[in-house]
């Protein structure tokens, strides 16, 4: 079965689908992206599962937006109106039985084309919320009403992305579940940092006590920040066995600098910004790992953090929290609610005794979210919809 997966960027943690993918496939899947937005160690990675099949295309027109727009701010959604000269030939070249897209915006208006026009079946790939889409306004709405006309069949991420489908009138019939992974192919931090191998040595190098709770993420104020300084400090900022440790760089760094110099506390600890190779290793040396992001269709970082065996204090913000955080492997709060959030650190810092145990229950719960589980149901709708369409 010829699949053509075109999706404007990816990053690490798609290369280990496509492998499936294209393992399932018959050595079929073909991958086009922009080649001015993917790092070039994503790029390189891809190349050497696919060689030729994987198209990079350069020199996309905007009529607006920019060639790169982080989300930083829950209150903006800017709209990117992207045309990428070639892409339609390029997917034609390929020859599909199959299409897949990445969301409504970016480079799907190809797939929705050839769907229309040339009847070529298509599969949809799509992460967003109730929630992350609020802002969404009228004639995005509007579109995307009209788009799903053009899609067979939509991969979500979970409850929260498929109530949002829903809410544009798409059929449960035409939505599944399980469309996110964690990559956590990486180096040794020994090899990179020369730490020594044990767990408390490593901590004691970096600074950090003996209960960590671990944050990952860009420091911009869509991610809860300083909402989680300003939890941390009167709750946990005293407490000389704990520290926050926090992984990453950006905007946010010189704000959340002057909280802290204000108050006493000294268990807070930066790395800046790492390598994407070692985020892995320096994420195993937490116990707990804590996400107050306002705004995520499905934080790839908590299923990493379960991965590697932690219990996870999650915003109810985050899209992923009814599949991926229970009662038994973690807390589900609301940053916004500073009194929610106090509480929530206090009661998992009374629990601490109880992280392994619990670290335990989220390595099992995320042990389902494979490239292979994901690369199997994509194979499953291909063959159905072009089953249903031989009929």
């Amino acid at each position: 079965m010829r699949i053509t997966w075109i999706t404007r960027s990816f990053l690490d943690y798609r290369i280990p689908l496509y492998q499936e993918l294209d393992n399932l496939s018959g050595g079929q899947l073909t991958v086009i992206y922009f080649k001015d937005v993917v790092p070039e160690r994503c790029r390189k990675k891809l190349d050497n599962v696919l060689v030729d099949r994987a198209i990079a295309l350069s020199g996309e027109w905007r009529l607006t937006g920019k060639k790169k727009q982080p989300l930083s701010d829950v209150k903006k959604q800017s709209i990117r109106i992207p045309f990428q000269p070639g892409l339609v030939r390029a997917i034609k070249e390929s020859k599909p039985d199959v299409m897949i897209s990445d969301g409504f915006f970016q480079w799907t208006y190809a797939p929705l084309w050839l769907r229309m026009i040339h009847k070529i079946p298509h599969i949809m790939c799509y992460e967003g919320t109730v929630h992350t889409e609020k802002n969404a306004g009228k004639i995005k709405t509007i579109y995307r009403k009209l788009a799903k006309n053009a899609i067979d069949e939509i991969v979500c991420n979970g409850s929260l992305s498929r109530a949002y489908l829903n809410k544009l009138g798409v059929s449960n019939s035409h939505i599944t579940d399980g469309n996110m992974i964690a990559d956590l192919s990486a180096n040794s931090l020994e090899e990179v940092s020369g730490l020594p191998l044990d767990k408390p040595t490593k901590k004691s190098n970096l600074g950090l006590n003996q209960y960590v709770y671990v944050y990952l993420g860009r420091l911009v104020p869509i991610k809860g920040i300083q909402e989680m300084i300003n939890a941390w400090i009167p709750t946990m900022g005293l407490v000389k066995e704990a520290s926050l440790f926090i992984l990453g760089d950006g905007p946010e760094r010189p704000i959340v600098d002057k909280i802290i110099e204000r108050s006493s506390c000294k268990n807070i600890v930066f790395t800046g910004e790492l390598d994407y190779s070692v985020v892995p290793d320096f994420l195993s040396l937490g116990d707990i790992f804590l996400m107050p992001t306002l705004q995520d269709n499905w934080s790839l970082v908590i299923p990493e953090a379960m991965s590697l065996g932690l219990p996870i204090l999650c915003s109810n913000y985050n899209g992923c929290w009814p599949e991926l955080v229970k009662k038994e492997n973690g807390w589900v709060f609301d940053p916004l609610d500073s009194e929610s959030f106090k509480l929530t650190l206090l009661s998992s810092w009374e629990k601490k005794d109880s992280w392994q145990e619990m670290g335990k229950v989220s390595e099992a719960i995320i042990a389902t979210y494979t490239p292979s589980s994901v690369a199997k149901n994509i194979i499953s709708l291909s063959k159905k919809i072009t089953y249903n369409r031989a009929k």
